[in-house]
Formats: C-alpha cells, sequence, structure tokens
C-alpha cells in the first residue's frame, strides 16, 4: 500500500512540473515562434516595377516578368500580355515578343495565333521581387554549375583511364606468370604432379575431341545449314536409303565418312572446304550449290 501511495505521489508531481513548463514546439517556418503563438506576418514586397529584365538561372526557364502586373486581367476573355508582347503589338510597344514555342499545340503544328496551351501567361512567368527564400536551399546557377560538372565528369575520366591502365597492367602481368610457367613447368610443379596432370589433361582432351568428331557425324549436324537440308537431305528422302522394308535408314555419315581414323581425319579437313562455301555464300543458293557439286571430294561416293 505505501508503495502504491508514493508511485501516485511521483506521477503527480510529473505531471504537475510538466504543466507549469511546457516544452514550446517552434515551426521553422515561423522562426522562433511557437505553434500557440501568433507572430507578427513580414510586410509585403512589392513586385520590382524597373523594367530590367534578369539573367535567367539555366537556359529553359521562364523569364521572370520585370514590372508589376496587379490587376491585369488574364482570363478566357483578355489577356492584357497581349498587349504589348503579341507579335503584331511588339514593334509598337518595343516589348519582347512572345517566343515562337507559343505558337505551337501539342503536335508542335505552328498556329497563326498563341497556342490555347501558352495561353494564360501567369501559369509560368512570375513578377520579380527583391526577397529572400523561405526555406534554405542550395540552388547553384548553371554557370556555375557546369564548370564543376565538366570538372567533375574530367575527374571521374581520370580515374576510369588508371583503373583501365591497372587492370590492363595485372593482366599483363597474369600472362606473363602464365607464360613463365609453361615455358618451364618443372621449376614451379613436381615431375609426379607434371605427369598426373598430363594423363589427366590428355584423357579430357581426347574425350572432348572424340565427343566433338563423333558430333559431326550426325544427321543433326549435317542438315543444320540449310545449303545440305534443301538440297542433298531433300534428295536423299525418295531413295531406297531413306525408307526401306528392313527399317533400317542410312543417315549421311555411313556412305560419306569413312570409318577408319586416319581416312577419317583426311575426309574432315577435305570437309573444310564445305564450311569455307557456307562462310562465304559459295553455295547458298541451288544454282552455285549445282556448280561446286562434282568439285568436291567423296561427292560421289565414299571419300
Amino acid at each position: 500500500m505505501r508503495a502504491l501511495l508514493t508511485l501516485l505521489l511521483a506521477l503527480c508531481c510529473v505531471t504537475a512540473a510538466s504543466a507549469a513548463d511546457p516544452v514550446p514546439h517552434k515551426d521553422p517556418f515561423r522562426g522562433d515562434s511557437a505553434f500557440s503563438d501568433q507572430p507578427r506576418p513580414p510586410p509585403l514586397v512589392g513586385a520590382e516595377n524597373r523594367d530590367v529584365r534578369r539573367v535567367r538561372s539555366y537556359a529553359m526557364q521562364p523569364p521572370t516578368i520585370p514590372h508589376a502586373i496587379d490587376n491585369y486581367q488574364i482570363d478566357r476573355f483578355a489577356n492584357k500580355c497581349l498587349m504589348c508582347h503579341a507579335r503584331t503589338r511588339a514593334g509598337e510597344s518595343q516589348a519582347t515578343p512572345i517566343s515562337i514555342t507559343h505558337y505551337t499545340d501539342r503536335g508542335n503544328n505552328f498556329l497563326a495565333d498563341v497556342a490555347p496551351r501558352r495561353y494564360f501567361c501567369d501559369t509560368c512567368h512570375v513578377v520579380q521581387m527583391d526577397v529572400n527564400p523561405v526555406v534554405e536551399n542550395r540552388f547553384e546557377d548553371v554557370d556555375a554549375l557546369v564548370p564543376r560538372t565538366r570538372a567533375e565528369a574530367r575527374a571521374r575520366a581520370r580515374i576510369r583511364r588508371l583503373r583501365r591502365r591497372g587492370s590492363k597492367r595485372a593482366m599483363i602481368d597474369l600472362l606473363r606468370r602464365y607464360w613463365r610457367t609453361l615455358w618451364r613447368p618443372s621449376v614451379h610443379y613436381s615431375l609426379g604432379f607434371l605427369t598426373i596432370g598430363g594423363f589427366i589433361g590428355g584423357v579430357l582432351f581426347w574425350g572432348g575431341f572424340n565427343t566433338a568428331l563423333e558430333f559431326t557425324n550426325t544427321e543433326r549436324f549435317c542438315t543444320s545449314c540449310h545449303e545440305m537440308r534443301d538440297n542433298p537431305y531433300q534428295e536423299l528422302q525418295p531413295t531406297i536409303h531413306f525408307t526401306n522394308r528392313s527399317g533400317v535408314r542410312a543417315k549421311c555419315s555411313d556412305c560419306h565418312v569413312p570409318h577408319d581414323w586416319t581416312n577419317k581425319m583426311a575426309r574432315k579437313m577435305q570437309a573444310s572446304k564445305e564450311v569455307w562455301g557456307w562462310v562465304f555464300g559459295t553455295i547458298n543458293t541451288r544454282d552455285k550449290f549445282l556448280d561446286k557439286r562434282l568439285s568436291w571430294p567423296g561427292a560421289n561416293g565414299r571419300g
């Protein structure tokens, strides 16, 4: 019971202290004034009326208005700005004529009068006032921003060149190290390791070579180019080699590739002439194929 009374007494003390000395909440847009205060508003600043145009902060900035426009009628019935800035009135008023872009519609078609989407001038153009920004910002004029951007771009390009140069040097050093290892492998590796590694490498090389060689003997490989698929393969289909009573069908390598290894390798080297014709288009049509046909090795039977 005593502990409960102590807790209630402490809670009452904290509540009374917070009510007696509240922490004011301040609005950064109102200076040092709290939310509960009603500060005196700053005096209104009138528009500049000196008719002196300011420099634009960036290339596509809409120009500001160098004079007051109080009580200007700009609605669907009238536009007082056009009394001076219209194309037909610029010579009399010596005011800046409306830009040619204001005579184009959404389809970039040129109109005889101001386009409806450019009619309300104060949508983009505002009067000039000599006031400080309400919120601080880091805006920089384009004339100050472009040189710094160019300098940063040059610095980034210099860093990229140094990185590429460093990567090239690293690659050259790696190739040199590999070359020295291949040139004198016994200096870097033991004889047992080289023997076992050479044996495993030879097995892998022979297995891969033989697999690729056997793949070139398949019908899928032979008919992978249209020269063979549209010419010899079409001639093979009506023959007895393709369809017969025994159900055994002969494929291209059964007749055109020797079975013993030595002659097979010789025939594969001769076939490079056919690959040459396929690459450079010397047999890419039916007439070219027939002209070159009899000059190929093994054209009339097993090579």
